[in-house]
């Protein structure tokens, strides 16, 4: 038999193996939701094992691959044979035998973890039991690597690296020391840091809604949420731009991945935009920003909702609540720099609604259901997100199975069954590398928490900051940002809560204020350079510079950057009090229109000179902050907000004689005819 055939079948063996296993995780999720089986941590164990052997499986099945071939004479050098060679053979071979291993290890921990718990602290391990935890931290680290590159995977060997150097490190880096054995029990015997609550989370709240998310794409509802936004576009003279925005936040609210949003709808948005002239940094920095947004919307906002509500220990329905108006404005302030560019640069577009196909829309029906069964078990019965992502993935499968039997008669049910495993597969897939990483992180914040130097950091930053809110928040956001290093929202949140955090919680912040500050940052890291991997998926779709486009997607952000230090100034933006939220929200949004004005130097119609964005600026920062710093109450920052709307409506839109006159002198300046988006 030919080598081309005995891959061929191998290739088919690896696809097979990755089915049936991504199959079994997501029938395993769904059976845990149903029935709660066993204790959490066997659970967990259960799904990490899967999710390592899935990974793996697939390395093994693209490793088998074609082979590409390079130019040459007849004789090729000995390296390159034997480069082949490794790639022919010895990949494959090793990646389906760290499956195996994966398995492996999954059953022994599943058998002995009674044991491990309970016995191993009082009467010790066994030499097995140190040679497995030692694998698992290998594997935790090696997808990390595989998955998220060598940056991120680093926290684990530097956080074991910490705990060897400990008593040779000064100042607050200093602590005892431990040796291989004591950190191995820290990280993974004793069922915690790999173990601990963050994948325990991972493995119940947040992979049910990664599984209804594999769902959603195999039942192609994302690619109709595209057919959506492509037909919006036709009605808005702003064409496929806004569209772009409102794409990427509906699957970033499904997915909450913010590099995979931006390589999903912007492979398809960014093309079109830059055919409509949208220049092109500017059109990866629009689905950029758009795209790491959409982890910050309700009802799911980017997975890292359910740990917030885990960590803090309140109900998901308050972490909803606090996360809308943020999130509102979030996108209020993309809306509105967008639009500003549009006009600034003329990349307007011809309204086209006769071609609209408004059939689509009425799709969006049978997709009603599930959204509402989550909501109503979420909000109202106040079930737990595991419970209430069970219940709408049966209605979302339920409701799939009626559509394909009334679309395609007697071959629906095949289809839907068809469609349903694929979706498991798919879904259990994606979760593989985040629950992985998650298990990586618990590993870093044992030892952080362990030594000491959690607690360590938060007091330095407190003293630090000299009894200063503004420079606190500032050290937070460093390290957030820092310390985020482009990890998935989830996992960065979750690392920087407990650095950040808490030194916030200590200074006096409310605890949920707090949370969500450090979580929005640890959500910009996936845009801010030099890592940003949403900013280099974008680019790469774009054919832009990444410096260009990291420059642009910050300035389009800059807006969002200074919301989380908005509602550490509002608070009723988080903690809801009607009538003042009101006021305030209105007052805000009002200053993001004047701050946007001012950063982008355009008030839509006109080139603001820096006397006017000076005055746009001001007003931007006192609608914000004024009434935190005592200089005026509710009432004045209501009516500053209101002076910006005025000023603009007067100026802008309604051309008030006299008023435009002055604005148009001593704001403004001469526009070129042609204006360049560099």
């Amino acid at each position: 038999m030919s080598t081309y055939l005995r891959r061929e079948r191998l290739q088919r063996l690896g696809d097979w193996s990755v089915y049936i296993s991504g199959l079994a995780l997501g029938l395993l999720l769904l059976y845990y939701a149903e029935t709660f089986y066993g204790a959490r941590v066997r659970h967990t164990n259960l799904v990490l094992g899967l999710c390592l052997a899935i990974f793996y499986l697939g390395l093994f099945r693209d490793a088998l691959g074609p082979i590409e071939e390079k130019a040459g004479t007849y004789l090729r050098h000995l390296s390159e044979r034997i480069d082949r060679g490794y790639v022919r053979f010895v990949r494959p071979t090793m990646f389906l035998g760290l499956a195996a291993l994966s398995m492996v290890i999954m059953v022994y921990i599943d058998i002995h973890h009674v044991r491990l718990m309970e016995e191993g602290p009082i009467v010790g391990y066994r030499t097995a039991d140190y040679v497995i935890g030692a694998i698992i931290v290998y594997l935790c680290t090696d997808v990390t690597v595989r998955s998220f590159g060598k940056l991120m995977a680093s926290i684990v060997p530097l956080g074991f690296l910490y705990g060897y150097l400990g008593p040779y490190l000064p100042g607050a880096l200093y602590h005892s020391g431990m040796g291989t054995e004591q950190l191995l029990r820290l990280t993974v015997l004793g069922m915690q840091g790999v173990y601990g609550f963050i994948l325990q989370v991972g493995a119940t709240w947040v992979a049910i809604f990664l599984l209804l998310a594999g769902l959603t794409k195999a039942y192609g509802i994302l690619d109709y949420l595209m057919d959506v936004s492509k037909e919006l576009s036709k009605l808005f003279r702003s064409g496929i731009v806004h569209a772009a925005v409102l794409a990427s936040l509906a699957f970033g609210s499904i997915t909450g991945a913010s590099a995979a949003n931006t390589a999903t709808t912007g492979s398809f948005t960014i093309p079109l935009m830059k055919n409509q002239g949208v220049d092109k940094g500017y059109a990866g920095g629009i689905e950029t920003v758009a795209s790491i947004g959409g982890q910050l919307v309700p009802p799911i906002m980017g997975i890292a909702a359910f740990i917030m509500a885990d960590l803090l220990g309140l109900s998901y329905v308050r972490i909803i609540q606090a996360g809308l108006i943020p999130a509102v404005l979030f996108y209020f302030s993309v809306v509105v720099s967008v639009q500003l560019l549009i006009y600034k640069f003329g990349w307007q577009t011809t309204r086209n609604v006769k071609d609209i196909e408004y059939g689509v829309f009425l799709e969006i029906l049978w997709y009603v259901a599930p959204f509402v069964v989550l909501i109503y078990y979420l909000a109202v019965l106040q079930y737990t997100p595991l419970t209430s992502g069970y219940y709408a993935t049966l209605t979302l499968i339920g409701i799939v199975a009626v559509k394909y039997v009334v679309e395609q008669r007697s071959v629906g049910v095949k289809s839907a069954v068809k469609d349903t495993a694929e979706g498991l597969k798919v879904g259990s897939e994606e979760m593989a590398p985040l629950l992985v990483i998650l298990g990586a992180i618990g590993i870093i914040i044992a030892v952080f928490t362990q030594t000491g130097f959690a607690q360590r950091l938060n007091t330095l930053m407190i003293s630090l900051a000299g009894g200063s809110v503004l420079l606190l928040l500032l050290l937070a956001m460093g390290v957030s940002l820092i310390f985020g290093l482009g990890m998935p929202a989830p996992a960065a949140y979750v690392l920087v809560a407990s650095l950040a955090g808490a030194a916030m919680v200590r200074f006096g912040l409310q605890e949920l204020v707090a949370h969500m500050f450090v979580f929005y940052f640890a959500m910009y890291s996936s845009l801010t350079p030099p890592v940003g991997p949403s900013t280099i998926v974008a680019a790469k779709i774009a054919d832009a510079e990444y410096i260009d486009t990291a420059i642009k997607s910050s300035k389009l952000a800059l807006p969002g950057f200074v919301i989380p230090f908005i509602f550490v100034a509002n608070d009723v933006l988080i903690y809801w009090d009607f009538l003042s939220t009101v006021l305030v929200t209105f007052a805000v949004l009002a200053g993001i229109v004047g701050l946007s004005m001012t950063i982008f130097a355009y008030d839509g119609s006109s080139r603001l000179s820096t006397v006017g964005r000076s005055i746009y600026g001001t007003l931007a920062v006192l609608t914000f902050f004024g009434t935190y710093l005592g200089l005026f109450g509710l009432t004045t920052q209501v009516a500053i907000g209101a002076a910006i709307i005025v000023l603009v409506v007067a100026t802008s839109v309604v051309e008030v004689p006299g008023v435009s006159r002055m604005y148009a002198q001593y704001l403004t300046k001469p526009s070129p005819v042609a204006e360049s988006s560099n």
